[in-house]
Parts: structure tokens; C-alpha cells; sequence
């Protein structure tokens, strides 16, 4: 047996999310299935993480154990060819027997993008979230810094949860601003069911003078999700990378200081 390591890429406006459901379209049994056409081996995807439905990846990776011989570029190959369109292999080696993509992930980058001006960005309008209220960005700047460190983040994760611990170290934080554009890049050791998305939800409600940002200290402390803002649309967010070594996350969150919002869609 083999352990395969790949990198995939998908638009989820079409899919339940990542993880398999009963008669629902997901990411992870499109490829199972597409796979096991081509190769008649059944295999079991494992994904660095969930996401949800309508959720985006640029750089999802995902391990699975196989007898297939076949080149690492050959597979690659043959999936992008059976493959539907907003499914893509961008990588695929050979990894250690016992590498996981969930638990072996050290931190993870999401981005979530909000379209400001009046007409939408064509190219992007399947990426973003439509927001046609002016928004304080100051306001937001100063909300954010409060979510860095690691805080118990029970207020900012939806009911029927339950991951053990609601402890998480946000590493790094920012807005960026691109022509009509706006995106959240948020960097922790990991994440809660729709935590980000909440996160983002409570941080346009202070850009909004909805919510303080002198709030978002005692919400973290509430542990109640009530009191954070409402979940952001699914359509903005994306998992931008996943990282197994420090190295790796210190590299690209230098990298940020020169980064537009479309230097990191590739």
C-alpha cells in the first residue's frame, strides 16, 4: 500500500461541503467515485478539514492509502480528465505511511472576501459576499485585534458541535483592500464549525456600529453564541492553505505584508 498526498482545489457552490452526506453532492465522494472509476479501487479520502456547503479551497490536502502503482502525475492526470470542472488535482505525491491530513495539519489560513462596490466583480462573484452598506474599517481593525491569541471561542461556533476542546490560537488576523474589494485573512492552529465565518459575521457588524469593537472581549468571555454576530454567507469564504511545518505558515504570513487580495487566489 501506498500513501497518496494531494492538493485539491474545487468551488463548492455545487457541493454539501467536503464530507460525504446521504444523497447530497460532496467534494470528498466525487473523487472517491471518479477515482474508483478509473482504477475500480475504492478508497477513502481523508481531508485536512470540513467545509461546509457553498465553502470555497484553493489548497485543500487530503490523504488516502492505495495499491494503485500508477505515477503520482499520472493519477493527478487521469482525475482532472473525469473530474467535473470546479473540482481540480493541482498536486499529488507520495507521502509517509503514516502522514495524516487532519492530524498531522499544524495551522490553517482562511480567506473571506467581501465585494464593496456598487457593481459586483464579475470574476469574482461566486468567491465573494455582496455588501452594499459602507463599512468603517477602522472599527474593524481595532475588533480584530481582540480575537488574536488563544481564546476559548464557544461564542463563535454553531450548536450540535462538539470538538472536545473550544480552545484556538488565532496566530494572525488582518483586513486587506483591493480596488472594490475586501478580505479577511485569518491564520490559526485551527478552527471551530463556522467559527470563521462568525468571526467575520461579528467583525461587519462592527464595521456596521452595530457591535463595539470593545465588544468583542466580553463576547469571547460570554461563551455564548447569542451574543456574537450573525454567521457571514457562505459564498465568501476560503480555505486558502494548510500547513504541517512552522515553516511553512512563518513564510507565507511574511509573504502577507506585499500581498493583494488576488496575489493569494492562486
Amino acid at each position: 500500500m501506498r500513501n497518496i498526498k494531494m492538493t485539491v482545489s474545487y468551488e463548492g457552490t455545487a457541493y454539501c461541503g467536503w464530507q460525504i452526506q446521504n444523497k447530497e453532492s460532496s467534494i470528498q465522494a466525487t473523487i472517491q467515485d471518479r477515482y474508483y472509476e478509473l482504477f475500480k479501487e475504492k478508497i477513502h479520502l481523508i481531508g485536512s478539514g470540513r467545509t461546509d456547503a457553498g465553502v470555497h479551497s484553493l489548497n485543500q490536502i487530503v490523504n488516502f492509502k492505495t495499491s494503485i502503482l500508477l505515477e503520482p502525475h499520472r493519477i493527478q492526470r487521469a482525475l482532472n480528465a473525469k473530474l467535473p470542472k470546479d473540482i481540480r488535482i493541482k498536486n499529488v505525491c507520495t507521502a509517509p505511511l503514516n502522514f495524516h491530513a487532519r492530524y498531522d495539519a499544524i495551522g490553517k489560513t482562511y480567506l473571506y472576501i467581501i465585494n464593496i462596490g456598487e457593481v459586483d466583480n464579475l470574476i469574482l462573484s461566486r468567491f465573494s459576499t455582496k455588501i452594499t452598506y459602507p463599512l468603517n474599517i477602522q472599527g474593524i481593525d481595532q475588533g480584530i485585534k481582540y480575537f488574536l491569541g488563544e481564546h476559548d471561542f464557544s461564542a463563535f461556533t454553531s450548536k450540535g458541535s462538539d470538538p472536545g476542546s473550544y480552545v484556538r490560537n488565532i496566530i494572525d488576523f488582518r483586513v486587506l483592500e483591493q480596488n472594490n474589494l475586501m478580505a479577511f485573512v485569518v491564520t490559526g492552529n485551527g478552527f471551530l464549525y463556522k467559527m470563521v465565518r462568525t468571526m467575520v459575521g461579528t467583525l461587519i457588524e462592527v464595521g456596521r456600529s452595530k457591535i463595539s469593537p470593545k465588544d468583542i472581549p466580553i463576547i469571547i468571555e460570554s461563551k455564548e453564541r447569542k451574543n456574537a454576530g450573525p454567521t457571514a454567507n457562505p459564498e465568501g469564504l476560503i480555505l486558502a492553505q494548510v500547513y504541517y511545518e512552522l515553516d511553512e505558515m512563518d513564510d507565507f504570513l511574511k509573504q502577507l505584508k506585499n500581498k493583494k487580495i488576488l496575489d493569494l487566489l492562486s
